[in-house]
């Protein structure tokens, strides 16, 4: 059984989902690939039974929030832990997902519940291509530099390929307005490889 710090549950969705997926049994984890590949929801796609079979608890995180963003991979878990009547689990993701929400709102940013937006789920989306393929670093985190603390911009600066740097960036992208701004940076500076991967 995983235990979640109150700071990690505060951060990383992520790291939240994985956390929860942990808490399940390997019985009740079978369940929950089978409701996730026949999830009806007006608003998420079911998962196809072949990307989601052979995928452990990380690959199943991994593959809900590429599909659904990280605010809607967590809605879903939520209703798939009530579905499966694991109702203390239900209770303590429903009081997290809450608090997160308010903090949000707060802060004034997107409040977590709402679908996401094309360049959050662009970004959540191609994560992958982005790493692998983006060159021009320096001028999106130009971009982006009021936005990201000291410490951690140094340390995406200092990473010696562009893939890790990319990967580092991506683990301080934790809000949907720190996405939107990486997307709007992207769209300026690397605009060939977001047609690209739109499909333009």
């Amino acid at each position: 059984m995983a235990h979640h710090s109150h700071a990690e549950a505060q951060t990383a969705p992520a790291n939240l989902l994985l956390g929860y997926l942990e808490e399940l049994t390997e019985e009740e984890l079978k369940k929950l690939k089978y409701n996730l590949i026949h999830l009806v929801h007006e608003k998420y796609q079911r998962i196809p039974r072949g990307q989601l079979e052979t995928l452990d608890r990380m690959g199943i995180a991994d593959k809900m929030i590429t599909s659904y963003g990280e605010a809607g991979a967590l809605n879903v878990m939520l209703e798939m832990l009530k579905k499966m009547n694991l109702n203390n689990l239900f209770q303590k993701l429903n009081e997290v997902l809450k608090k997160r929400n308010q903090a949000g709102s707060e802060r004034g940013d997107i409040p977590e519940r709402t679908h996401p937006t094309p360049g959050v789920a662009f970004v959540d989306q191609h994560r992958k291509a982005i790493v692998q393929r983006v060159t021009l670093i320096d001028p999106i985190l130009d971009d982006l530099y009021e936005h990201i603390e000291g410490e951690k911009y140094n340390n995406i600066r200092v990473a010696s390929t562009s893939q890790e740097r990319m990967r580092k960036l991506y683990e301080v992208l934790n809000t949907d307005r720190l996405k939107e701004l990486f997307f709007d940076a992207l769209k300026k500076n690397e605009s060939y490889l977001v047609m690209e991967l739109l499909g333009l």
